[in-house]
């Protein structure tokens, strides 16, 4: 595999970033994504052309994730592309009164 047209997908969600990254000519060694419904999409549009990673939750993933889990050797990976969830800082969040919590929505980085 070409190491410089390779790509990890985290937060994958239904997929926008990849399909751009796929135009590009990017392959993907796998997807991380978290939401189930999310993962019953791209598994149903994408099928094993975007490998799903198990768990899918990052933070359990990550500690165990190695090059060899990929099918990859050391320094092969191309890219590894995020989209993380913005929902408390988006500027969407802003038009709605109820949204305009940031830091002290449950869906903040670093909060219990």
């Amino acid at each position: 595999m070409s190491e410089d047209m390779t790509v990890l997908s985290a937060f994958s969600g239904l997929g926008g970033l990849d399909l751009g990254l796929e135009a590009a000519g990017f392959s993907h060694v796998g997807c991380i994504e978290h939401d189930e419904w999310a993962r019953r999409s791209l598994k149903a549009n994408r099928g094993d052309e975007w490998p799903l990673l198990d768990p899918g939750d990052i933070s359990l993933l990550a500690p165990r994730l190695r090059p060899s889990t990929l099918n990859l050797k050391r320094r092969d990976l191309g890219l590894l592309s995020g989209g993380p969830p913005c929902q408390p800082f988006s500027k969407a969040a802003q038009w709605s009164a109820a949204a305009r919590v940031g830091l002290e929505d449950a869906r903040s980085p670093g909060l219990p």
